[in-house]
């Protein structure tokens, strides 16, 4: 995935008062969450595998993968349309 931000000036200077290199320090910020939400998807798909007696894969990226697969993760826009509907029908519901 290629990823490109558009910042004002005001935002671009704010952005190198504490970064020296900004795309270094933005890339870098990026590249931790995602290896920290590895990290979170392969802990559920482990627990899950465990209860549900499946055999997980050997790299992370079959793992995420077969998580994904299992819907025992969704994205984000997906959990937010299922809150969403959810609050619409508690709202229909009222």
């Amino acid at each position: 995935m290629n990823i490109s931000i558009q910042l004002s000036e005001l935002q671009t200077n704010a952005l190198l008062y504490f970064a020296e290199d900004g795309s270094a320090w933005l890339e870098n910020a990026l590249t931790e969450r995602c290896r920290v939400a590895v990290e979170e998807i392969t802990s559920i798909a482990l627990t899950r595998a465990i209860e549900g007696g499946v055999q997980l894969p050997v790299t992370r990226e079959e793992i995420v993968a077969l998580a994904f697969e299992n819907g025992w993760v969704k994205t984000a826009a997906q959990r937010k349309s299922e809150a969403e509907a959810r609050l619409a029908a508690e709202q229909a519901g009222e």
